[in-house]
């Protein structure tokens, strides 16, 4: 009844992504690249492996100090690794509760509706781009600089989203 109130009771108008076996021109040859969390958060770390063709995730606890681990998928006991990994930057604000409360911690509220930057990791290739979602209803889109889709790799994909705004990780990428 809720949903038949907000008109939203409906099926959804669901328009895909693009994907393409070919590689879009314009992009930036990259070996690897990390997403460095401030203060206490992990240090992230994706590497292209040219024999798989994937990206691999890595990640250092902060925390504890400790070294370098590749993330495994507990269900497979494998790598996690995908086809395709996308950054999003969207607008982060405080919401009005408190999500942990040991450490008076409040939640995060993410505005994924409107456009932003993007970065677009296919191939061994970073593309600069732009995400665009007109509502909550559709399906995030990836547009080139002239505003044409951005075609990802078929296969499995990654999203990260960042903050635009607030708590912004430090990202460097490295070149081939």
């Amino acid at each position: 009844q809720a949903a038949d109130d907000r008109g939203v009771n409906g099926t959804p108008r669901l328009q895909s992504m693009a994907f393409s076996e070919d590689v879009p021109a314009g992009g930036i040859g990259t070996k690897s690249f990390i997403i460095n969390y401030p203060e206490l958060g992990s240090l992230h770390r994706w590497e292209y492996n040219q024999q798989s063709r994937k990206w691999l995730s890595f990640t250092t606890d902060e925390r504890s100090r400790g070294d370098e681990e590749p993330d495994i998928d507990l269900l497979t006991n494998k790598q996690l690794a995908f086809d395709n990994v996308v950054l999003i930057y969207a607008e982060h604000t405080l919401a009005d509760f408190v999500e942990d409360e040991r450490n008076d911690l409040a939640s995060v509220g993410v505005n994924l509706t409107g456009k932003g930057d993007a970065v677009l990791m296919r191939d061994g290739v970073r593309f600069n781009c732009r995400w665009v979602r007109a509502n909550p209803f559709d399906m995030i889109h990836l547009l080139d600089s002239d505003g044409n889709p951005l075609a990802l790799k078929p296969g499995t994909v990654w999203f990260n989203v960042y903050s635009s705004n607030m708590y912004q990780p430090d990202v460097a990428f490295t070149a081939h």
